[in-house]
């Protein structure tokens, strides 16, 4: 038997993964406190504070800034970091809103969406992203 097929009509543009150690991260962030800023909004960081271990909430986020930027094919240096923001809406997946070069990145590469997954344990914190065109 044949499975049934769906045309989403959905196009992959790129693909990215990434994981970060949350203890290195944790320790890299308590060395350089100003860091936070740098990479994080505002609001990324208010989620990542109501949290028990905001560093596990930021380790994934970091992971889902890395994987954006791989899916585009930049690599993150090409990119300002809090211009790759992660959002999430109560009882919805996370998502991607681009910003600044990040968006001009995109847009130039015919991106006009995200799929995004993210999870964290103690230990270690992944991300996937597809770009979508």
């Amino acid at each position: 038997m044949t499975p049934p097929t769906v045309d989403s009509g959905i196009h992959i543009a790129g693909a990215g993964v990434d994981a970060v150690d949350v203890k290195r991260f944790r320790a890299v962030l308590s060395r350089h406190p100003e860091l936070s800023r740098r990479l994080f909004t505002d609001e990324e960081l208010a989620y990542a504070n109501r949290a028990g271990d905001p560093a596990q909430r930021l380790a994934a986020r970091f992971a889902a800034k890395e994987a954006v930027a791989k899916a585009m094919g930049t690599g993150i240096w090409k990119l300002h970091f809090a211009n790759v923001e992660v959002t999430c809406r109560p009882g919805h997946a996370p998502t991607v809103a681009l910003h600044g070069n990040a968006q001009y990145i995109a847009r130039t590469l015919g991106v006009k969406g995200w799929r995004l997954s993210i999870t964290h344990t103690d230990l270690v914190a992944v991300a996937f992203a597809l770009a979508v065109s």
